[in-house]
This record gives structure tokens, C-alpha cells and sequence, in this order.
């Protein structure tokens, strides 16, 4: 990590230390709060209050498109039943100072976040739904964020994202799977993903060691020549369970058209939790 070096006997202190300094600060944040995408860091918790009828929020940060927002507590007194919680992003340039030359310049910028409820998505504006924004150490270690698919043989025990590009896919495979030793015996997605990549060495007394190989959401198995004894198809002598680490790309508007991944609009966009049809506002 860069660091400003000071040492006694009248340092000369510029503008291009103190952008040092920031950079050297900065950049690595950034670095980090990408990897995981829009996020709650830590606060922003949402309480009802069964009395007065209010909602509150406390103070918090958010990442939000590689950036981080600062959130200052609140409190909506109503909330409609049909509203959604979202969180309005803004940048500000503020503390105006007058320069040496006569000039006027803002000399600080300032990312806030604010809570509002409304019926309808704001038409303008940087937002996100408070629903779809997992938190950081909590959402991320017990659910998925991407929802999936899978159809083939087997059936998936668990997904477990690891990253905003990585995640586990476990899968468990009975007695009566009548497995591939060579070609594609099913199909995983993930919404809004493109370039999936994984691999899992398969190794079996009623099958020859084979590779099962995932390539943009298609799983296929491969056997490797000149290994064991050939064979189409292979009973599995006991119930397995395979994990495999998968890696991909995640833009949040890609993955139409993308080969296997081309109707991936139809499966439901990242979210806060995997289920059926929106969620109403927390009541905690």
C-alpha cells in the first residue's frame, strides 16, 4: 500500500503530496468495495416503531457503483403499505473557498445517501431499492445474491456466491443418475452472467476419471484418454455430492445475447433474497 513518507528538517508540503495521500487512501477502498458490488458497509438499519407508526434509520455508509455514501439518521412518520424503501445517491461540490489568483473554487465533494419510500422507482436520479442491497458480513455469508437455474441431472443442494465474480455451486447426484462419461447432461445460470468457467475432477469406482467441465452455464462431462476404461454412461455406486468453483464476469446489464446465457433476462435480476414477487418495506 502507497503511504506519504514524512521526515523532520521542513518538509515541503504540495498539492501533489495531498493527492498522494488521497490516492494511496483511496484507491485500495475502492478496489475492495468493487470486488463485492452495491452494498450496506455497516448501519442503515431500518426500524418500525409499533407506536407512533414512524420508521427509522440510523446513520450508516453505503457502496454504491465503486463509490461510498455516507448516510446521516432519520425518520419517515408514514409509510404506505404498497411503498418500496429506496435510497436516493448524490454527489455535492461544497466548502467554497477563494484562491490566491482571485479565482473560486469548491474544495470538497460530498457522496450522500438518503431514504425515501415511494409507490414507483424514481424516473431520474441514482437509486437502488433497500431490498435488493445486501449487507456486507451478513447477506453475503448466508444467501445468494444472483439468482439461479439449473436443469439437468442431479439437483443443486446449494449455491454459495463467494464474490461478486466467484461462487460455489454443490450438487448432488443419486444412484439412479445415469451419468455421461462424455458430452452435456445439464445447465446452470445465473442472471445477468457471462464467461462462466469451472471444473470438477471426477473420480468414481463405476466410472473412468472424467472432467466435468462448465462453460457459460453448460455442465459437460469429459473423460480423460488414456485413463481407466471407457464407458458412455456410469451409475454412481453410492449418492455423491460434487462442489465446483465457478468464476464469471458480472455486469449489471449483461448477459442477453451472451450464447447459453441469451434468455437470461428471464430469470429474476440480483436481489436481496431469492422468492416469489417483491418484498414489502422491513419491519423490524
Amino acid at each position: 500500500m502507497n503511504k506519504l513518507q514524512f521526515n523532520e528538517g521542513g518538509q515541503p508540503l504540495h498539492l501533489d503530496d495531498l493527492e498522494f495521500l488521497q490516492d494511496a487512501t483511496v484507491s485500495p477502498l475502492q478496489s475492495l468495495i468493487t470486488s463485492w458490488g452495491n452494498c450496506i458497509l455497516g448501519g442503515c438499519e431500518i426500524t418500525y416503531d409499533k407506536t407512533t407508526h414512524a420508521h427509522h434509520w440510523t446513520s450508516g455508509y453505503i457502496a454504491y457503483q465503486g463509490n461510498v455514501y455516507r448516510v446521516s439518521a432519520g425518520t419517515i412518520d408514514q409509510v404506505d403499505q404498497a411503498d418500496t424503501f429506496f435510497w436516493l445517491f448524490s454527489r455535492t461540490e461544497t466548502a467554497s473557498k477563494v484562491f490566491e489568483d482571485g479565482a473560486e473554487h469548491n474544495t470538497q465533494v460530498v457522496y450522500v445517501a438518503q431514504l425515501v419510500s415511494m409507490r414507483f422507482a424514481p424516473e431520474a436520479g441514482d437509486y437502488i431499492a433497500d431490498k435488493n442491497l445486501p449487507r456486507l458480513g451478513v447477506d453475503f455469508a448466508r444467501s445468494p445474491r444472483l439468482n439461479y437455474s439449473y436443469s439437468g441431472l442431479g439437483s443443486v443442494v446449494n449455491f454459495q456466491e463467494l464474490s461478486r465474480y466467484s461462487g460455489i455451486l454443490t450438487l448432488r447426484f443419486e444412484r439412479t443418475d445415469d451419468i455421461p462419461t462424455t458430452g452435456s447432461f445439464g445447465t446452470f445460470l445465473l442472471s445477468g452472467i457471462n464467461n462462466m468457467a469451472g471444473r470438477y475432477s471426477f473420480v468414481d469406482p463405476n466410472m473412468p476419471p472424467t472432467d466435468i467441465d462448465v462453460v457459460n452455464g453448460k455442465l459437460t462431462c469429459r473423460q480423460k484418454l488414456g485413463e481407466g476404461f471407457s464407458r458412455s454412461h456410469a451409475t454412481l455406486s453410492h449418492r455423491t455430492y460434487v462442489s465446483i468453483l465457478l468464476s464469471w464476469d458480472y455486469e449489471d446489464n449483461n448477459g442477453d445475447g451472451a450464447g447459453i446465457n441469451e434468455d437470461s433476462g428471464k430469470i429474476p435480476p440480483r436481489d436481496f433474497e431469492r422468492g416469489d414477487g417483491p418484498r414489502p418495506p422491513r419491519r423490524r
